[in-house]
């Protein structure tokens, strides 16, 4: 009996843990796929300012990435906020109209733990990527294992030695979302608006020193 007990036990607490792995994958999983998207979104739209619509300057294709990028984020945000209760909130404006604000607050309070989560990711996961520079190194780590580097004309050596331009319009709204979640969650959920303050403090000093010592912004004359 008393090894049946111990076998319980140790069942009961796998059973515990399998559910805290659970909980924690079902929590933060969409957090990380839409974190992952919304880095990939500002290369997607880099690619089809220079490749599709061919624009002429840098500065053209910034902006065009800037304007789509903060698009997306903005609608992201206010279709997080507010899917969850939108539908239940159509039901009551039928019913009861008087409780359609009451739906929505709450389903708003609901979501907080989804951006909170998202800030947490942002501040460990996009900061650390930009300051670590892994894909300029994937890249040309890439390129040393396909060509030999001795084999590879001039321009190609330069273009590898050439530092990246920092592109606002990668940068800026990632910013401007953060700041969203601070101003909408820091009266109701304040814990949010100290998770930002961090993700601040963290971003400022990364971006300002890849800025600093990492970029360098190329004299952009549109062929003129």
């Amino acid at each position: 009996s008393f090894i049946s007990n111990i076998g319980t036990a140790i069942m009961g607490n796998d059973s515990q843990s399998s559910d805290l792995i659970l909980n924690l994958v079902s929590s933060y999983l969409p957090v990380l796929g839409l974190t992952l998207i919304m880095m990939a979104l500002p290369g997607a739209f880099q690619v089809i300012g220079c490749k599709i619509i061919r624009f002429k300057t840098r500065s053209e294709t910034d902006r065009f990435v800037l304007k789509w990028n903060l698009c997306y984020r903005i609608a992201n945000f206010l279709v997080v906020l507010i899917s969850g209760t939108i539908y239940s909130a159509l039901v009551e404006l039928r019913s009861n109209p008087g409780e359609v604000v009451e739906k929505l607050a709450n389903g708003i309070l609901k979501e907080s733990q989804f951006f909170l989560n998202l800030v947490l990711i942002s501040t460990g996961m996009s900061t650390m990527y930009e300051l670590s520079c892994v894909r300029h190194v994937a890249k040309c780590l890439l390129l040393r294992c396909i060509y030999k580097f001795d084999a590879l004309s001039e321009r190609e050596k330069e273009r590898m030695k050439t530092p990246d331009q920092l592109f606002y319009g990668k940068y800026i709204p990632e910013f401007i979302y953060v700041f969203l979640i601070a101003v909408v969650y820091s009266t109701i959920v304040p814990l949010i608006l100290g998770v930002c303050s961090v993700y601040f403090f963290v971003a400022s000093k990364v971006y300002s020193h890849n800025a600093l010592f990492v970029y360098v912004q190329h004299y952009d004359g549109g062929g003129k």
